[in-house]
């Protein structure tokens, strides 16, 4: 996919081997991707990235991790993004993982936010 060659990419999973495997896929098609397994750090590295002018430009976020959930972990990032976006023009994708709980609340395997 040429069209995603060379954006970043953030992995939040609290399985290492989910995480391990998705970052593989990433690269596979040019992606640099990074991971981590909570949800709060996602939101530190995301700042992180945005402040070295580096930001991350997908996002993939499981529903349910033990420090903080998915949506929360969405919305700091997006509130970290806000005053971000018009100046860079960053148009991350946050996309929510299929979790058990996800299948509680809607019947949709995922979520894709767009902002």
């Amino acid at each position: 996919m040429p069209e995603l060659k060379g954006f970043r990419a953030l992995v939040a999973d609290d399985d290492t081997n989910t995480c391990l495997s998705v970052c593989s896929m990433l690269r596979e098609i040019g992606m640099r991707p990074d991971w981590t397994n909570y949800g709060k750090e996602a939101v530190i590295r995301a700042k992180e990235a945005m402040d070295q002018a580096d930001e991350f430009k997908v996002y993939i976020i499981d529903w349910l991790m033990p420090d903080q959930n998915g949506v929360e972990t969405v919305r700091q990032t997006v509130r970290n993004y806000a005053d971000n976006l018009y100046q860079r023009r960053c148009r991350p994708v946050l996309e929510l993982l299929w979790s058990r709980m996800l299948s509680q609340v809607c019947r949709r395997k995922t979520h894709v936010v767009l902002f």
